[in-house]
């Protein structure tokens, strides 16, 4: 089991894709989350990287209040770890978001556990 702590609120997957005229891309907002993750996630350290299934645990906290739909920020945070800690995000065969709200900063928290 990987319990990793990451203090960055990550973007919303309505701020993380943007259109161009025949292509989709990934937005300013999405390319400056994932390189702070991969920056903070090579002073964790991390020896090696997870290959087998995988079954992920997210837990998202919010500073204030305002209302969110859970489901929206899946995409940034699965995408900043691959490559880092598992090598990609099609390993994870069971994933779980929950989210609260009113904490002291914004945060995320994933628990990795391989079969």
């Amino acid at each position: 089991m990987r319990e990793i702590i990451i203090p960055l609120l990550p973007p919303s997957v309505n701020t993380y894709w943007r259109r161009g005229q025949n292509t989709t891309y990934l937005s300013k907002k999405g390319r400056e989350f994932k390189a702070n993750v991969r920056t903070y996630l090579l002073k964790e350290k991390i020896d090696k990287k997870l290959e087998g299934k995988l079954k992920v645990d997210i837990l998202i906290n919010f500073k204030g209040y305002r209302k969110r739909d859970v489901d929206n920020y899946n995409k940034a945070i699965l995408d900043s770890f691959n490559d880092m800690v598992w090598l990609d995000d099609e390993q994870i065969f069971e994933l779980t978001t929950k989210k609260t709200y009113g904490n002291k900063a914004d945060s995320f928290r994933v628990v990795i556990i391989e079969y």
